[in-house]
């Protein structure tokens, strides 16, 4: 009874398809009643070939991909069909000029298939146009250690060391950071003049005022008299002479 039902699921489901395509002139609606079967795993592998199909009459190259990336993000635990639909939906991103997603895919394609050398090299042409060279260096290690070819492998050591001394240059350094010259040219000082009160602290100052000099003070303490020694006269002020007529 239930193979019964399921056949006729998937002939009215064809159906459909057919009517709005041949019927009806809608190729759009005929693409969209694909996805719906698909993405309903409604005798999948005839809704993908229909898929393919209406997307290249209908130019959903976008959708196709979008379609394939939903599907398999929904579909849980190890699938053999998961990566045939994340390299199809991988390729349609590049394809369309779309790094970032295809990026994704290709990612999502790797946790699924860690070995997959078309990922690995797709990956890798990827990070090169977008010269992320911290990545290029991750997957062009990982293309190495899979090499089983010597002269390959010690190719890809050597370009993997390249992009990753390219990524360490590549980060600003402290010296260029904003502040950071600023903060090393701003020098303080402790006020040395007059001597604090007993159990008084040092006042720091900033460099900003004029008296603070490479951490001294420029203002020269006057002059005190000894135990023993008389005090310095202080100049009187003399007055302004008077002209008489």
């Amino acid at each position: 009874m239930a193979d019964a039902l399921t056949d006729e699921k998937i002939r009215l489901a064809a159906e459909i398809r057919s009517i709005h395509e041949r019927d009806m002139g809608q190729p759009q609606r005929a693409f969209l009643a694909a996805a719906q079967a698909f993405a309903q795993n409604v005798d999948r592998p005839g809704a993908r070939q229909d898929l393919e199909r209406l997307a290249r009459v209908t130019g959903s190259y976008e959708e196709l991909a979008a379609t394939y990336e939903r599907v398999s993000a929904e579909t849980r635990g190890p699938d053999p069909d998961k990566v045939s639909w994340l390299r199809r939906a991988a390729e349609l991103r590049e394809h369309l000029a779309q790094s970032d997603e295809s990026i994704k895919d290709w990612q999502a394609l790797l946790a699924e298939a860690p070995q997959d050398r078309q990922a690995l090299d797709a990956l890798g042409k990827l990070f090169e146009q977008t010269k992320n060279a911290k990545q290029l260096s991750d997957v062009t290690l990982r293309k190495a250690q899979l090499a089983s070819d010597p002269h390959e492998r010690r190719a890809l050591l050597l370009k993997a060391g390249e992009a990753l001394e390219a990524a360490s240059d590549s980060r600003p350094s402290t010296a260029s950071m904003p502040g950071a010259s600023a903060s090393r040219s701003r020098p303080t000082c402790w006020r040395s003049w007059p001597p604090p009160p007993p159990g008084k602290s040092r006042r720091r100052i900033s460099s900003a005022g004029p008296s603070c000099s490479s951490g001294r003070s420029s203002t020269p303490p006057r002059s005190r008299a000894t135990p023993g020694s008389s005090p310095s006269p202080r100049p009187n002020p003399t007055r302004s002479p008077v002209w008489s007529g």
